[in-house]
């Protein structure tokens, strides 16, 4: 959590993998994850994270483990569309259009299009 912590405030790009370019949500969560040593995965997209992780059930979520969402964007094949850290607590961190943040999960939106939690 103390690595993708050091980003926060950073602005969202699409496709952003790394400080020097900024984050997108799958970015942001590859960069932190390999930085920290808590896993090697590489950069993949949020599916790709999702189809690494073992799913838990909302009522065993930790902090840092992972949370993935779905939305209008979703294809078939591709229905996992965003990926953050969770806090606890009802709290994410991620990156969105208003750049790495914390969200409460439990607002409408993030309720409305919530997926799956994972473990590495």
């Amino acid at each position: 959590m103390k690595e993708a912590e050091k980003y926060l405030g950073y602005k969202y790009v699409w496709g952003g993998s790394n400080p020097g370019e900024s984050f997108d949500c799958s970015g942001f969560v590859c960069w932190s994850l390999n930085q920290s040593g808590t896993a090697s995965v590489g950069r993949t997209n949020a599916q790709g994270l999702y189809n690494r992780t073992a799913v838990v059930d909302p009522s065993q979520a930790q902090a840092g483990d992972l949370i993935y969402f779905t939305g209008s964007r979703s294809k078939v094949g591709h229905m996992v569309t965003h990926v953050g850290i969770y806090v606890g607590d009802g709290v994410m961190l991620h990156s969105d259009s208003g750049g790495v943040r914390y969200s409460k999960i439990t607002t409408p939106y993030w309720t409305k299009n919530f997926y799956a939690f994972g473990r590495l």
